[in-house]
């Protein structure tokens, strides 16, 4: 078969494998893959976003391990975003660690999706110095990094580490967004940061964020309940346009924590 029949053919493969694999059908996408003779990196690609996208993270790294070791096929940017994805979902941080000089050793200048998932995958393994160095050296930190290590920081229950780091990157001019918002909500909340917390509020309601975003709204509620302001968390709660079960929660679980057992039945009647 000639050079571009040969290409057709395994483009063609490539579709029919992410078709499979939407569509939930893995068998078939690795039946498909098992007939092509000499897989592209695209095919790689392909057969390696298919399991990610299914949960299948040890299948995803046999892969990967699999196309480096053995060479078959050169991993490029997709590879290796896969190949994170995979280590950040089953916490396999010494795995992570040799993509990383893989990715080191390949690309010379990561961009910055790729860096962004690997401070995402340290941040994920609890390994928040590792994080933050790869975050550092970052050559083209946007506001989706900061949420990144902001999360990160968060997640790990490091909360004035959280709005330090929220602090520098206002510092650097970059503007919030909902996530890195949420996180410094969570961090006020976890350390009882009533002011800094108010100072956010401020910011929120300056940015429209309040008015669009519901999340935002039952974080405010939730700080403020936290830090013991019940009438700043019931202003807050009223004023949101959609009260779900997390706002109303959010005001419940603080009446009862303070023992209001008769504020708290009386809200939860009028929630029903």
């Amino acid at each position: 078969m000639n050079r571009n029949g040969f290409n057709s053919i395994t483009i063609l493969c490539d579709q029919m494998i992410r078709l499979f694999a939407v569509c939930g059908s893995l068998d078939e996408a690795n039946e498909i893959f098992r007939g092509v003779s000499y897989p592209t990196v695209f095919t790689w690609n392909a057969m390696l976003s298919a399991h990610e996208q299914h949960g299948e993270s040890s299948d995803v790294l046999r892969m990967y391990r699999t196309m480096h070791v053995d060479g078959v096929a050169m991993p490029d940017p997709v590879t290796f975003l896969c190949a994170l994805k995979a280590c950040s979902n089953a916490g396999d941080i010494n795995e992570g660690m040799i993509i990383h000089e893989h990715i080191l050793a390949t690309i010379h200048d990561p961009c910055v999706v790729v860096g962004n998932t690997l401070v995402n995958m340290y941040a994920k393994c609890g390994a928040m110095d590792d994080a933050q160095n790869v975050f550092d050296r970052l050559s083209d930190r946007n506001v989706v990094s900061w949420g990144v290590i902001l999360t990160g920081y968060s997640v790990n229950g490091l909360s004035i580490r959280t709005l330090e780091l929220f602090e520098s990157m206002k510092d650097e001019g970059v503007e919030p967004s909902r996530v890195t918002y949420l996180c410094a909500l969570k961090a006020c909340s976890s350390i009882g940061a009533s002011v800094k917390g108010q100072e956010i509020h401020i910011d929120i309601i300056r940015e429209g964020f309040l008015e669009e975003n519901n999340a935002i709204g039952n974080s405010l509620v939730d700080m403020y309940v936290k830090c013991g302001m019940f009438e700043d968390a019931q202003d807050v709660f009223e004023e949101l346009l959609v009260q779900d079960v997390v706002s109303w929660n959010a005001l419940l679980s603080g009446y009862a924590q303070l023992g209001k057992d008769e504020s708290a039945f009386s809200l939860f009647e009028k929630m029903i």
